[in-house]
C-alpha cells in the first residue's frame, strides 16, 4: 500500500492549525478542585486569582481589562439583602449614568434558576464607558452562586470571553 505522504503533510499542517487556532480554555472550580459549588470555563489568556476561602471572591481578568468576580452566598434573607446592598453601594461608589436591565422572569442557564442583569455605566474615575453584568444562582449543593463583570467598551475580545465564561456556570 503506497501512502501518499504530501497528504498526510497536509493532513497534519492541517489538523495543528486548527489546535493552535483554537482558544485554550481551563475549568475554574469554586470554591476549590474537588469541592466545587460551581465550575466556569476560563480562556488560558485570562489571569485567575483564586478565592483563599469560600465566601471570598475568585477573581479573573482579561489582557484588555475586563474584571469579574465569582463567589457563593449562604441562602437567607440576611445574606441576600447584603448581597444586595454591597452590589448596589459597590455599583453607587465606582459608576455614574448606570441602567441596568433585570433578565426575563424565568431565568435558567444550563438548567440553574438565575436572575442576571445587563446594564451599561461610566466610571467614575475618569469616566470610560463599561459594560456591567451580574447574575446569581441557585446552586445544586443549596448555596447561592454569584457572578458579575466589569469591562471597558473598547475590551470586545474580552467582553466576548466574559460573556463565554458566563454561559458556562454550571453546578456539579
Amino acid at each position: 500500500m503506497r501512502v501518499n505522504t504530501k497528504a498526510v503533510v497536509i493532513a497534519l499542517f492541517a489538523l495543528a492549525g486548527g489546535l493552535v487556532g483554537a482558544a485554550q480554555a481551563k475549568t475554574v472550580d469554586y470554591p476549590s478542585h474537588g469541592k466545587a459549588s460551581f465550575t466556569v470555563d476560563v480562556p488560558d489568556s485570562w489571569k485567575v486569582i483564586p478565592a483563599k476561602t469560600e465566601g471570598d471572591y475568585t477573581d479573573l481578568e482579561s489582557p484588555g481589562g475586563t474584571v469579574m468576580q465569582l463567589r457563593t452566598l449562604e441562602v437567607s434573607k440576611q445574606a441576600l439583602n447584603e448581597f444586595v446592598k454591597e452590589e448596589n453601594d459597590y455599583i453607587a461608589k465606582n459608576y455614574a449614568d448606570v441602567k441596568m436591565t433585570l433578565s426575563e422572569k424565568d431565568c435558567k442557564l444550563n438548567g440553574l434558576e438565575c436572575s442576571v442583569s445587563h446594564g451599561t455605566g461610566k466610571e467614575k474615575d475618569g469616566g470610560a464607558q463599561v459594560n456591567l453584568t451580574s447574575g446569581v444562582f441557585a446552586l445544586n449543593d443549596g448555596k447561592i452562586g454569584e457572578i458579575w463583570y466589569v469591562a471597558p467598551v473598547a475590551d470586545k475580545a474580552g467582553i466576548a470571553d466574559a460573556a463565554k465564561i458566563f454561559s458556562s456556570y454550571k453546578s456539579p
